[in-house]
């Protein structure tokens, strides 16, 4: 086996140790920085990839540069970029650790709460790239790191981010489809990612996580692309009944074909999983399924047998005036939340009928439009009236019929 022509080597401030994985466009190296005496994990561009497609380079630039604004404890940290005659290059920090991939090539599916543990801190480090106004596009286990000693996941690789932004020069080719075809979102296949596409992504891996398996496959890349966008999305407990019907349907949720009927953000995302998380440890989450309406992307609830949290969405009430009583309190939740795209939606749960609002509650009274009840008083108070003249009628002719016959 031919010796690595870059072990060895110097770039920047860092030594060449050991080559420690590749990507698409990229080879990672563990490295000595020689400054801070620390070890980094130092990529390179592919030389050959770099000759024969400039574009590629730029992109490379980008991923620093996107990723070093972040400053996120789930966020892969970069430390420098340089160039050394042809080849660029960044410095990373070095995770002492394994990919979300590495495990799921070693055993398969995961356990169900390390599961939610990894793709919560995962999705942490998502909202913060949102909130920043970049998306990654390229969120898959092999791009999820896993620390070794304390268990902090890392998302890596924002070599596939693009700035959010309508200044951004657009550095994909016209057509060409960016990031992991097995994860990738139906729209941003078209081109069109958005933050949305990065939550279908996480989807797929937390599918991918819980089952060991990707939910869509075919002989070809015609046949996936096509799964994604039209084949039914599957369910994880038809191939792991184990997994809690609430998480199944929340993994539904994150892979549902309409952007929109996605959860709302990342942030959202992580509370959900935390919330859903200390429920499991308890072992108070509900058994029986959620709802599974179309608009369940709105409804953040985990049922249980002691416990009822509906989020409900302010709504008009010039129509209907709708009253929810959670448990024996009379208490209405909402956890509104920023989010990067033009319609401005909470992730309270949005109710559209008065069986949505009992579904989610359990205690539910409805009250009659302000019109209908005057209309209602109307007719009463001519109904009493009418039997006030009846009845003094009556008394009359008793009175008249007493003094004839006496």
């Amino acid at each position: 086996m031919a010796a690595d022509p870059f072990v060895g080597k110097t770039f920047g401030k860092c030594r060449l140790k050991k080559k420690i994985g590749k990507g698409a466009i990229g080879i990672v190296y563990r490295a000595r920085h020689l400054t801070l005496n620390i070890d980094v994990a130092v990529k390179l561009l592919k030389p050959q990839t770099s000759f024969f497609n400039s574009s590629t380079t730029q992109r490379f630039q980008r991923e620093a540069k996107t990723a070093g604004c972040l400053e996120h404890r789930n966020v892969l940290k970069i430390f420098d970029i340089g160039q050394e005659e042809d080849i660029h290059y960044i410095v990373m920090e070095y995770v002492d650790g394994k990919s979300v991939d590495d495990y799921l090539a070693k055993q398969g599916a995961l356990p169900i709460k390390t599961s939610i543990k990894i793709i919560k801190q995962a999705a942490e480090g998502l909202a913060a790239a949102h909130a920043a106004n970049i998306l990654h596009r390229d969120v898959k286990p092999a791009n999820i790191l896993i620390s070794r000693k304390d268990e902090v996941v890392k998302l890596a690789d924002f070599g596939l981010a693009r700035l959010n932004s309508q200044n951004n020069i657009k550095l994909t080719d016209t057509g060409s489809i960016v990031g992991t075809m097995g994860y990738t979102a139906p729209e941003q296949m078209k081109g069109n990612p958005t933050v949305f596409s990065d939550l279908y992504s996480l989807g797929i891996t937390l599918f991918e996580m819980l089952t060991g398996k990707l939910p869509y496959q075919g002989e070809s890349a015609y046949a996936v692309i096509n799964k994604h966008a039209k084949a039914p999305i599957p369910s994880v407990r038809s191939i792991r009944s184990e997994v809690p019907q609430a998480l199944d349907d929340f993994v539904q949720q994150l892979m549902a074909k309409n952007p929109q009927d996605r959860p709302q953000s990342a942030n959202y995302v992580a509370t959900f999983l935390d919330t859903f998380l200390q429920k499991l440890r308890k072992g108070i989450v509900e058994k029986k399924p959620v709802s599974t309406r179309r608009n369940r992307r709105q409804i953040d609830t985990l049922k249980t047998s002691t416990e009822r949290m509906p989020m409900v969405q302010k709504r008009d009430r010039s129509a209907y005036n709708t009253k929810v009583r959670v448990a024996s309190q009379k208490t209405v939740v909402t956890t509104p939340q920023k989010t990067l795209t033009s319609p401005q939606v909470t992730t309270a749960a949005a109710v559209s009928s008065t069986e949505e609002i009992d579904s989610i509650s359990g205690t539910f009274e409805y009250q009659l439009p302000v019109k209908t009840v005057d209309q209602l008083w109307l007719i009463i108070i001519t109904i009493f009236f009418i039997i006030t003249a009846i009845l003094t009628s009556s008394l009359a002719l008793v009175i008249f019929f007493n003094k004839v016959n006496g």
